[in-house]
């Protein structure tokens, strides 16, 4: 407070006479009344509402509870956006309705997991054909009715039959995953969702009819992106 006051008393020797009045917002946010003499004297300070000393120790110490129950609430304020659930409007992201949700926490197994058989299933997508993939993967993940693990999800099988074609054939062990797929599957993985619920997926042209007669008679169809058509229960 001290050299608060001297500073003041310096930048006003120049001016005529006259009472300033300065209102501080710290300790009790009292008025420091400052006077100040004509040119050529003495320039004198008084505070109606300090003494000469600094800010007593009880202002410091209310000042201190002020700042920790502030930062308390913030604190407070933080945790609970950090757990709550995610909404946001729909929105159009390349022509497909995209919603934001909880992302999954995956491992460095997991994820090279998921990139594997996202770019054998949609190496030739754009970024959000590949997403769709990896969001079945994830729907399934969630939903209760599949594995609830990556791998477990990706290699699942019934009797030699594996649900993703990328593992019977091999081209899961062989694809090389480009920077496209990644930023897709993080995407997808730190929740943004564009497959509108999809559990499903086939490409018609390629699979075995008897496939696509199964995902026409059991499954609802939902849309079509790129080469792949999207259903679920």
């Amino acid at each position: 407070m001290k050299k608060m006051i001297a500073g003041m008393c310096l930048i006003l020797m120049l001016c005529p006479v006259v009472k300033y009045t300065f209102t501080f917002a710290a300790g009790r946010g009292s008025e420091m009344c400052v006077y100040v003499k004509t040119l050529g004297e003495t320039v004198s300070c008084s505070s109606d509402a300090y003494d000469k000393e600094d800010v007593s120790q009880e202002d410091e110490d209310s000042g201190n509870v002020l700042s920790d129950s502030i930062m308390s609430q913030q604190n407070h304020e933080k945790t609970a956006e950090a757990l709550a659930v995610v909404h946001e409007p729909d929105e159009k992201v390349n022509g497909l309705a995209t919603r934001y949700r909880r992302g999954l926490k995956l491992t460095k197994a997991e994820y090279e997991i998921m990139y594997r058989i996202v770019e054998a299933e949609a190496g030739g997508e754009n970024i959000s054909g590949r997403m769709l993939v990896a969001n079945v993967i994830i729907n399934r993940i969630k939903s209760g009715n599949f594995p609830d693990t990556v791998k477990k999800v990706v290699f699942a099988h019934s009797g030699g039959t594996y649900q993703f074609s990328p593992i019977s054939d091999g081209r899961y062990y062989t694809v090389k995953v480009s920077a496209v797929t990644k930023k897709a599957v993080k995407r997808a993985v730190n929740g943004e969702d564009n497959s509108r619920g999809a559990e499903y997926f086939v490409c018609r042209r390629l699979a075995d009819s008897k496939n696509v007669r199964w995902f026409d008679n059991c499954l609802k169809y939902l849309f079509s992106y790129g080469c792949h058509e999207f259903f679920k229960k």
